[in-house]
């Protein structure tokens, strides 16, 4: 009897987790795809057709050979980052962009007039990129400064933050310090700006295309001419100022009334460390590919 219980045991056990594995790879289905459309979870729920997801409910279906553990972990990520999503019920913002007629210049200090009349956020609100834990959206008073304003041919963003040890990583700009620009033009066209500049007035730039993955497809080194930013580091931090030309806004209904846009300030997290760490003006979800949770700018003639 001792003989085929060690024998039944291990053919419960597995079967258990064979039916328990099957049970998770099916909840990944089209309801799940197309129920997260224009919603907070969108951003995960796109990753459903993902080849990452693909292959793990195939290995965990038995269709195709592969680590179990792998796929297992992949997808139970993926499910906390929807379940964050589904709960997520910040508001998205809405401000009008003021316009300014003084003149701007971009060379990494905000002590020129027009910025006066600039929108500001003071402070942030930090977040952990895809980790799916509880986002608390508590607002800190860090000194940090968000300011956005126009004139008859630009937008301008700058960012202010207090750093006393500031770390510019060589390769890969959103792993060190910096300030990051999303600017979504047409939501329509799922495509978008990305710049970052590092706090020694190095970048990096790309126009972005959401696939139906949720993947951006990008054409890296883009920018539109007559592109301007500079950066400056200050006793306290550094400070950096974009001047984003409206021209390079391509518009559905060939013109311009409002844009959607988010603002980051990266931080330093080392190579050993898979979440990244962002600071934004306002609570936001996931990371800056994230196109559901964008602060709507209106250009109020």
């Amino acid at each position: 009897m001792r003989i085929c219980f060690f024998l039944i045991f291990p053919m419960i056990f597995l079967t258990g987790c064979r039916s328990a594995d099957r049970e998770l790879a099916d909840s990944f289905n089209d309801k799940l795809y197309f129920g997260g459309k224009n919603t907070p979870a969108e951003f995960a729920t796109d990753k459903v057709r993902h080849p990452w997801t693909l292959n793990a409910v195939d290995v965990l279906n038995g269709r195709k050979s592969g680590s179990r553990q792998k796929a297992r972990h992949w997808l139970r990520i993926l499910s906390g980052l929807i379940a964050e999503g589904k709960k997520w019920n910040q508001p998205t913002v809405q401000i009008t962009i003021p316009r300014t007629d003084r003149p701007v210049f971009i060379d990494g200090d905000l002590s020129d007039p027009a910025w006066k009349q600039a929108h500001v956020w003071h402070g942030d609100y930090r977040s952990l990129v895809n980790e799916p834990v509880p986002f608390r959206n508590r607002h800190r008073n860090t000194g940090s400064r968000w300011l956005i304003m126009r004139d008859r041919t630009h937008l301008y963003f700058a960012g202010s933050f207090r750093d006393q040890t500031i770390v510019i990583h060589p390769q890969k700009l959103y792993r060190g310090d910096g300030f990051e620009l999303f600017l979504l033009p047409e939501p329509a066209l799922r495509s978008y700006w990305e710049l970052i500049v590092a706090p020694d007035g190095s970048s990096y730039s790309g126009w972005n295309m959401k696939n139906h993955t949720g993947d951006p497809v990008t054409a890296k080194g883009l920018l539109p001419r007559d592109t301007r930013f500079a950066a400056k580091q200050t006793s306290e931090g550094f400070c950096v100022e974009i001047a984003f030309p409206l021209a390079g806004l391509p518009s559905l209904s060939g013109k311009t009334e409002r844009i959607q846009f988010m603002l980051f300030r990266t931080n330093d997290v080392p190579e050993t460390q898979t979440a990244l760490c962002y600071d934004t003006p306002v609570p936001f979800l996931y990371d800056g590919h994230n196109l559901n949770g964008y602060i709507t700018g209106l250009l109020i003639p």
